[in-house]
């Protein structure tokens, strides 16, 4: 191992990016974090909608597939987003969570 390699590696460990390269994650940020929870809940409702559509389509029930399978969607979509929000909760809690940028670290 050459002296440059060296001194990466202990670069790395000292500024903590040694578990990344190990095949861990990296943080997410706080963006990354609100972008994941609107995902689960829209993806909720637009994949009711869809289905409510297709029922009132497939079985001429308009409009009462599509208000069905909505409700049925934003309620799975809720379900996600709280689930999320616990994954989220218990890995901030574990230290994995959004990097600390505050100036006091230098």
């Amino acid at each position: 191992m050459s002296d440059f390699d060296k001194r990466l590696k202990k670069a790395r460990q000292k500024a903590g990016l040694d578990k990344t390269l190990s095949g861990s994650a990296p943080p997410l940020s706080l963006a990354s974090y609100a972008l994941r929870v609107a995902t689960e809940l829209i993806a909720g409702v637009i994949v009711g909608g869809f289905v409510g559509w297709w029922v009132d389509h497939y079985f001429k029930t308009s409009p009462w597939g599509l208000i069905g399978f909505l409700l049925l969607g934003t309620a799975a979509g809720i379900i996600n987003l709280i689930r999320a929000v616990q994954r989220m909760n218990a890995q901030l809690g574990a230290g994995s969570g959004p990097a600390d940028t505050s100036p006091d670290d230098e």
